[in-house]
């Protein structure tokens, strides 16, 4: 797998991440709802593979908005690294030219 391919995949998981945790706070007071978890598995390939499971928690909406956050500073990294290969790229593509 390349390196944009695993970006992208961080950048997915980035998404699951906040999604869920905007679930999570959106129902923080509905009776009985027990708050979403993200799980992340290597891929087989490179990059990471997310599934969303229910726990036997109550939300904290503490956590979540630092679950919030933690996305939002993983969007960036993946998006650096998006960034940092497309340079890389357009080096290489000047060298050889």
């Amino acid at each position: 797998m390349d390196v944009n391919a695993i970006a992208a995949s961080g950048l997915r998981a980035a998404g699951t991440d906040l999604r869920t945790a905007a679930t999570n706070i959106a129902n923080a007071t509905t009776p009985g709802f027990k708050a979403e978890e993200v799980v992340r598995t290597a891929a087989p390939q490179g990059g990471v593979v997310t599934d969303v499971v229910e726990t036997e928690q109550d939300v904290s909406t503490d956590q979540e908005l630092v679950r919030a956050d933690m996305a939002t500073y993983n969007f960036q990294a993946n998006l650096k690294v998006l960034e940092r290969q497309r340079d890389l790229d357009k080096s290489l593509l000047d060298i050889q030219a």
